[in-house]
């Protein structure tokens, strides 16, 4: 199913498309938007099932949102355009370059500039963009294996009945005394300023399948802690 994707449209100039997270929306660039658009024409982008976009019923997946991604651009006529992406936003990105590979053409493009300042053997330029090419390879490589085996979580998958990737889980830390609210993520989503932890870390792995009420022993970098569950939302 086609949809639209809801957006916030920013300044003038070479189109730069902003990307947010898993769970997030393009609210998430408030404070880079007007900043950055004195420079930029500047799109944050609402990802299907996120902020003002809607659902639709193709596969929620990071290859719909990057096919997404390529209707929205041919809608507003964009036919280039810079990506920076935040997290998951970052992966989309990726695998759209990876599709509709704009910026690795720009690299070809470098090296075959770079071949006209002569001899390549001494050649700053040429060596320059051949590392850049080689560089943007690796990391297309690198997330191709990742996207392979990547799981996009819908909020309406995500169950309070146990703790699983997506919920925000509330314990009282017995060891520390004190309360404590974790949401648990994908290892691509962490940010330990928000609370967001690996499902993959000492705690985030211990405390998933855990329910309301269960305490766990948890051997952290800093030793032993118990926590006790105390709520479980998504």
């Amino acid at each position: 199913m086609t949809i639209q994707l809801a957006y916030t449209e920013r300044g003038t100039g070479f189109p730069l498309i902003l990307l947010h997270g898993n769970g997030e929306s393009s609210a998430y660039f408030a404070n880079q938007i007007v900043p950055l658009a004195q420079v930029r024409r500047v799109i944050a982008v609402d990802t299907r099932g996120h902020g003002a976009s809607p659902r639709g019923s193709a596969p929620f997946t990071l290859s719909q949102f990057a096919d997404d991604l390529l209707a929205f651009m041919d809608r507003l006529g964009i036919a280039q355009a810079d990506m920076l992406g935040f997290s998951d936003g970052g992966n989309i990105a990726l695998l759209f370059a990876l599709r509709h590979p704009v910026r690795r053409n720009e690299i070809a493009d470098q090296i075959a500039i770079a071949r006209g300042f002569g001899d390549l053997s001494e050649n700053a330029e040429y060596d320059e963009a051949k590392n850049e090419q080689s560089r943007i390879e690796a990391k297309i490589v690198e997330m191709e294996n990742t996207l392979r085996n990547c799981i996009v979580i819908d909020d309406d998958d995500v169950t309070t009945d146990t703790i699983g990737v997506g919920n925000t889980v509330k314990v009282t830390n017995q060891t520390l005394k004190k309360e404590q609210t974790f949401t648990i993520v994908g290892a691509n989503e962490t940010n330990p300023r928000e609370m967001r932890i690996s499902s993959e870390s000492p705690i985030g792995s211990m405390l998933l399948g855990k329910k309301v009420g269960q305490v766990v022993s948890i051997d952290t970098p800093g030793g032993m802690v118990k926590m006790k569950v105390l709520e479980i939302t998504r």
